[in-house]
């Protein structure tokens, strides 16, 4: 009848109809292989995430490693400073033998334009900040960055580490001393000089002569003495124009009240 044609016939169990699966057996069998593709492709990512993780992981172990290694309280093995080796003192013994890396005796050999002065540490007050020198030796390998440590600890079990000493000085006596030396190749500089009589006033320029800052020279000689140099000391010590006239000087120079005899 059209009801067991159209596949709604209800009557018994022996008129019922049932499409058949018709997919054949080789669609089955490639269904299995995407699926067993798909697990292997899945098993080989797991793989490719977990072993970098893996040597990331080890790496950073190592630096953790390397830098814990790192002595705590003193000085590690081939730390310099200059050519002192501070290595495994602490803080107070490195302070105390900086000490002697510069003597109220010692002489330093400055020069400029083909001439040259010897300036005596006693005479501008040089010495050792030994305190600072100490700090700076005992913190190499020792920051709060890790790989930084890391770093130290491979480069000092074959090589050294040199830190530069931290020198004390009286500026306005070393300024002094270059600006005297600077004279000697300059000449001095002087302002302006106001001559006057019963009717007219003279006034002079100024001469050209060494510049009154030395703060280069300055910056150049503590460079090289905190590298422990002592001779041949290269500075610049510049020459300076006069001070140049202003009208309203000149002026306020003329019209100044007159003085009681």
């Amino acid at each position: 009848s059209n009801d067991v044609n159209n596949n709604n016939y209800d009557g018994g169990d022996a008129y019922s109809y049932h499409p058949r699966n018709r997919k054949s057996a080789s669609s089955k069998a490639k269904t299995k292989t995407k699926t067993k593709s798909k697990e292997k492709s899945k098993g080989i990512n797991k793989k490719a995430v977990i072993i970098p993780v893996a040597v990331l992981a080890v790496l950073f172990g190592g630096v953790v490693a390397l830098s814990m290694s790192m002595p705590k309280n003193k000085a590690c093995s081939n730390v310099y400073v200059n050519e002192l080796d501070v290595g495994g003192m602490n803080e107070a013994e490195v302070a105390e033998a900086v000490k002697g890396l510069i003597g109220e005796d010692d002489e330093f050999t400055v020069t400029c334009s083909g001439n040259s002065a010897v300036l005596t540490a006693k005479d501008i007050e040089l010495g050792v900040n030994s305190e600072e020198t100490a700090k700076q030796a005992i913190e190499v390998g020792k920051s709060k960055n890790i790989f930084k440590n890391a770093y130290y600890a491979i480069k000092l079990r074959s090589g050294k580490q040199v830190i530069k000493l931290v020198p004390e000085y009286n500026q306005e006596l070393l300024d002094k001393a270059l600006f005297d030396f600077g004279t000697t190749i300059n000449g001095a500089s002087t302002g302006p000089s106001y001559e006057y009589s019963d009717t007219s006033v003279t006034i002079s320029p100024g001469t050209p002569g060494q510049n009154p800052d030395t703060s280069e020279a300055r910056k150049q000689f503590l460079d090289a003495v905190s590298a422990g140099e002592h001779d041949n000391i290269a500075v610049t010590l510049s020459y300076a124009e006069p001070q140049v006239l202003k009208t309203d000087e000149i002026y306020n120079e003329i019209c100044k009240p007159a003085q009681d005899a």
